[in-house]
């Protein structure tokens, strides 16, 4: 299996394209996020449902605005089957890659997980409930389903624009 040059440069580009939705859904969950500290002030329950907001928000808006850049790209129109789930999974492997050796340096994957990093901590599976590497891992696999799938159907989004005119 080899990979051309441009394709290279499609996956990067898409791998940059992951990392901005993530970070406009960031942007976006901070409404939700100030509404819930606004009503409730619970210490511990505040906290965890802070991470949930920030989770599910995150979730579902990186997958939407990924959709949506994706499926307005010219390189997706022209992509085939096969090309599409390579370029799906080359360019979130590449975003895990990125996201899993900042968490297990400094425990800190902000700058490229963004609503993820509030996952990993629903996940807190060591003993002193703190988040561990395995939470960070889980958690990475499972925003990248969730950009997989968005750009599998950018790309499917894509093609059916190509095709109605």
């Amino acid at each position: 299996m080899t990979i051309k040059k441009v394709k290279i440069g499609d996956i990067f580009l898409t791998t940059l394209k992951i990392w901005g939705s993530a970070w406009i859904a960031y942007l976006i969950a901070m409404v939700p996020l100030y509404i819930w500290r606004g009503i409730y002030h619970e210490p511990e329950v505040a906290a965890r449902g802070e991470h949930i907001i920030m989770s599910l928000v995150g979730a579902i808006v990186g997958f939407v605005a990924l959709l949506l850049i994706h499926g307005r790209s010219d390189a997706a129109e022209r992509m085939t089957d096969k090309d599409m789930w390579q370029h799906a999974l080359y360019s979130v492997g590449i975003y895990i890659v990125a996201w899993m050796p900042l968490w297990i340096i400094a425990e800190n994957n902000y700058i490229v997980a963004a609503c993820g990093y509030h996952l990993i901590h629903l996940f807190a599976f060591g003993p002193d409930g703190q988040p561990t590497v395995a939470s960070a891992l889980l958690a990475a696999l499972i925003y990248g389903v969730f950009y997989m799938l968005a750009i599998v159907l950018g790309t499917k989004m894509a093609r059916r624009r190509r095709t109605k005119g």
